[in-house]
C-alpha cells in the first residue's frame, strides 16, 4: 500500500509538472498575442489606415447623396418630358381638327347653291 502511494504521488508530481510547463507556455503563448496586438495596432496607426477608412466612408456617403439628387432630378426631367409630350400631342390634335373642319367646310362650301 506504501508502494501504491508512493507510485501516485510521482504520477500526480509528473501531472504538476506537465501542468507546470503547460501553464508556462500558454504564459509565452499570451505573451506573444500580446506583443503582436501592439506591434499592429501600432503599425496601423502609422499607416493612417482609420483616418483613410473614415475619408472613404465620408466619400461613400456623398457619393450616394449625389445619386439620390441625380435620381431626383432624372424623374423631374421624366415629369417634364412627358408633360411636353402631352403639350405636343394636344397641339397636334387641335391642329388636325382645325384643318379637318376646313377641308369640310370648304367641301361643304362647293354645295352651296
Amino acid at each position: 500500500q506504501v508502494e501504491r502511494a508512493q507510485k501516485d504521488l510521482e504520477d500526480l508530481m509528473r501531472q504538476i509538472h506537465l501542468l507546470n510547463k503547460s501553464a508556462e507556455s500558454l504564459e509565452k503563448a499570451q505573451a506573444e498575442v500580446e506583443s503582436l496586438t501592439h506591434e499592429f495596432e501600432a503599425r496601423k496607426a502609422e499607416s493612417g489606415i482609420d483616418k483613410r477608412i473614415a475619408e472613404l466612408n465620408a466619400k461613400d456617403h456623398e457619393l450616394k447623396r449625389t445619386v439620390q439628387k441625380l435620381e431626383e432630378l432624372k424623374e423631374e426631367l421624366n415629369t417634364q418630358a412627358y408633360q411636353r409630350d402631352q403639350a405636343v400631342a394636344i397641339k397636334q390634335y387641335r391642329e388636325d381638327i382645325a384643318n379637318r373642319t376646313q377641308r369640310s367646310d370648304a367641301h361643304y362650301a362647293t354645295w352651296a347653291p
